[in-house]
């Protein structure tokens, strides 16, 4: 998976063998699970903090 030049990925990606890279000026919001993971350029990761609720159903727990 890359995200690179502007890209935007707003979303949870689960690659756990694969490579994962984010380039340029791509951003991505969410979460991230890969094998390696690479950042750069003016890359930009934000991992949401709600997530850590995300049940494998993909509803959020209640806490």
């Amino acid at each position: 998976m890359k995200v690179a030049g502007n890209g935007d990925f707003a979303g949870v990606l689960y690659a756990h063998n694969a490579d994962l890279e984010i380039k340029g000026n791509g951003n991505v919001s969410g979460a991230a699970v890969g094998e390696n993971i690479t950042l750069t350029g003016n890359a930009a990761f934000h991992y949401d903090l709600n997530l850590k609720n995300l049940d494998s159903d993909g509803s959020y727990a209640d806490q």
